[in-house]
């Protein structure tokens, strides 16, 4: 059965069309073609693009304020995932979407700026219901935020709205004083004096939607209203530092509690005529969020302005290939434990030496890294993220330590060329980790292996071969799915 994929993007009407430029701009890759492709076909017909307000006085999208907003329901995506879903959000992060197999209504995903969530439906529904259900579901995820730099509290006003994960008090006690301490203050309610809207990332239909309808309506009255979310308000690197020995507004620092997070802040090296952007995680350690330079073989350092490098990361995703992407050698030091997410995405890589203490690899680290031929996991590797190694075409083989217990959602989806997989003693479970790997022909699994997705191998070379322990899981599971045997 051919499975198709469905997406509904929800934000402001600008947002919604500057994301449609962006998707036709970059139509050479594959997913933005495939998404371009059922778009051309889709923007006139207007129970697809169309106001998530059933009372909005129009349903014509062309005659809605820019403001509005506004859902884009896409249907029938061959070959897309959740993983393109959450690259779409990259160059978009003002929308919120949802995606789903078509062919399984039973299950989809709501994707934001905070992260995915898993939603399950209680009803089956047709595709052109998506959106509708999506709405009905959880409205306050069509918000969307305004990109800020850095929040200006002093001398203006915020309102609170929906469920605070950093604070899940009723009140908000904590987030109110962060606000009065640096010298704004909170009202309950959205007027023509409000300056910020804040939603927290527990948002809900019945709390926040009201108030963010509001925000809306004073802004197309002229009213420089922000929306941001709870994320913005608490990050570190967007509250303004207070001079030494300033005081707060309404807090005297002699009651003032003191900070328990550490204080992480940006800073540039430049080394060899290579330029590299760091963030500060403690007083010892930082991660590299991006460099800036045009070496072939490139040796990531191991230490940057006297701060030891333990991670590797490109900061929020904006949706571009990584800061790596002109490199083809790369050599990671061996203090980096951690590769964050989509930290190689879209690299030109042929070749990359981790380092043995390597422990995590994120979600799309190494995602359509196409001259990727090799690659060499370290024992010490636990954690793989999902879609980590997705659309490597020229993967040939690979190694999976035990450490990693578990193999993730589409972990090698896509990989054209990769026709030989071992997993050693230890990894315990497999979901649809190789699916759409059409040479895929031997995958060697240990007898430590008690669950398989039954589409763990969808889409694979029809003479696959599962080389496995006798009278282990991995036998049952070929016997069960009419797949080829050997024992080992």
């Amino acid at each position: 059965m051919q499975i198709t994929h469905s997406m509904a993007f929800m934000g402001k009407k600008c947002d919604i069309l500057r994301f449609i430029s962006e998707v036709e701009n970059r139509a050479d890759e594959p997913s933005f073609r495939v998404l371009k492709e059922s778009i051309s076909e889709i923007l006139d017909e207007t129970e697809h693009i169309s106001p998530c307000d059933e009372s909005c006085l129009t349903p014509n999208f062309h005659l809605l304020c820019d403001d509005a907003v506004v859902q884009l329901i896409v249907t029938d995506l061959p070959d897309i995932w959740s993983y393109d879903a959450e690259v779409f959000l990259g160059i978009a992060p003002e929308l919120n979407l949802a995606y789903f197999e078509s062919n399984d209504y039973s299950s989809f995903y709501l994707v934001s700026p905070s992260g995915q969530i898993n939603f399950k439906s209680d009803n089956d529904f047709d595709n052109k219901m998506l959106g509708k259900q999506l709405f009905k579901i959880n409205r306050m995820l069509g918000i969307t935020l305004d990109k800020i730099d850095a929040i200006p509290f002093f001398d203006n006003t915020f309102v609170l709205v929906g469920g605070f994960i950093h604070d899940t008090t009723k009140e908000k006690t904590a987030i109110r004083q962060i606000i009065s301490e640096n010298g704004g203050k909170v009202t309950d309610n959205i007027s023509t004096k409000t300056d910020f809207l804040v939603i927290g990332g527990n948002r809900s239909q019945e709390n926040g939607w009201k108030e963010y309808q509001s925000a809306i309506h004073y802004r197309a009255q002229g009213q420089n209203i922000r929306i941001i979310s709870e994320d913005d308000l608490l990050d570190p690197l967007k509250t303004p530092k207070k001079n030494e020995g300033e005081a707060s507004t309404c807090v005297s620092p002699q009651t003032r509690k003191p900070q328990t997070s550490p204080k992480q802040s940006l800073e540039t090296a430049t080394i060899d005529g290579s330029t590299w952007t760091i963030k500060t995680i403690d007083d010892n350690t930082c991660s590299i969020i991006k460099y800036e330079g045009d070496e072939k073989k490139l040796c990531v350092p191991g230490t940057l302005n006297g701060f030891s490098v333990v991670s590797v990361s490109i900061g929020r995703y904006d949706g571009n290939a990584s800061s790596f992407k002109n490199c083809e050698r790369i050599i990671l030091p061996s203090e980096v434990t951690r590769l964050e997410k989509y930290v190689f995405y879209y690299c030109g890589m042929e070749e990359i030496t981790l380092s043995n203490t390597l422990t995590y690899i994120g979600d799309c680290a190494f995602s359509y890294c196409c001259n990727l031929v090799y690659i060499e996991l370290p024992s010490g590797v636990t954690s793989i993220g999902k879609f980590a190694f997705a659309d490597c075409s020229n993967l040939k083989s690979i190694v999976i330590p035990g450490g990693v217990s578990k193999l993730l959602p589409a972990t090698f989806a896509r990989c054209k060329n990769l026709s030989d997989v071992t997993l050693l003693p230890g990894v315990v479970s497999i979901d649809n980790a190789f699916i759409n790997c059409e040479m895929l022909e031997n995958i060697t699994i240990p007898e430590s292996v008690k669950k398989i997705n039954e589409k763990a191998f969808d889409k694979v070379h029809p003479n696959l071969t599962i080389h496995a322990p006798a009278g282990s899981f991995a036998e049952k599971f070929a016997g069960e799915n009419e797949i080829k045997f050997a024992a080992i």
